[in-house]
């Protein structure tokens, strides 16, 4: 579900497109809205407070809570820095990524919280037909992401137009803990860095598995293509 600002109720820097809200995120910002207190209300909204009639309010006042939570934890793409200081501008629009490996870490971001417009934003345009956007979000509703680590790249700075980044994820699906090891390509376009490729110079890596993947699904890379489009090609 994706929940937007209602107009007049801001949330600061972070303020940008809608953002989508795991079950498990909502459940927790509705127990927080239920104690807070009639200084915190009037915030948002002025005079009385009526939580069965003021549904816009109500999901403005829960994505300002998500976001301020969320702006203080760590972000997911394990820079050392908080989401709000790394990838969160860069998702929600307020800033562009200047590299390929700030692209690059605010990509395994915005999977870690569903961003799926993000993902297809940033996906180079010559190749965004391939991407299957509702069996992407839902398979990155249902994965728990453990781990970013970036391994090297090369070029992909501020004056270059193309660039590599080597990197290996870890998360967990339904079949087990996972672990991909990819070269994604990026290339620059009228200023704007896009994912273009990827390799695997480690093919995904299942540690412990149930079922294969499909060669119609999603693949776990992250590139949102088919698995046998994608890694399952190689």
């Amino acid at each position: 579900m994706a929940f937007k600002n209602a107009p007049g109720h801001g949330c600061g820097p972070l303020d940008g497109p809608a953002i989508q809200v795991k079950d498990e995120q909502r459940q927790e910002a509705e127990r927080l809205l239920t104690g807070l207190s009639n200084t915190i209300r009037e915030k948002f909204v002025p005079g009385p407070f009526d939580f069965s009639v003021a549904r816009d309010v109500q999901e403005s006042i829960i994505i300002c809570m998500l976001l301020e939570k969320e702006s203080e934890m760590q972000c997911p793409c394990q820079s050392g820095k908080s989401f709000k200081q790394c990838c969160a501008p860069i998702i929600t629009g307020v800033k562009q990524a200047e590299t390929a490996e700030q692209l690059m870490r605010a990509r395994y971001s915005a999977y870690t919280q569903v961003q799926m417009d993000f993902i297809e934003k940033t996906h180079d345009p010559k190749t965004k037909h391939d991407i299957d956007l509702e069996a992407n979000r839902k398979w990155a509703e249902t994965t728990k992401w453990t781990g970013l680590e970036i391994l090297a790249t090369k070029q992909g700075g501020m004056e270059d137009k193309a660039g590599l980044v080597e990197f290996k994820a870890t998360f967990e699906t339904e079949e087990g803990p996972q672990i991909h090891h990819e070269l994604s390509e990026f290339r620059k376009h009228e200023g704007n860095w896009y994912f273009s490729d990827g390799k695997s110079p480690g093919v995904r890596t299942v540690v412990r598995s149930k079922a294969k993947i499909g060669r119609n699904d999603p693949c776990s890379c992250g590139s949102g293509k088919k698995y046998k489009k994608c890694c399952g090609n190689v």
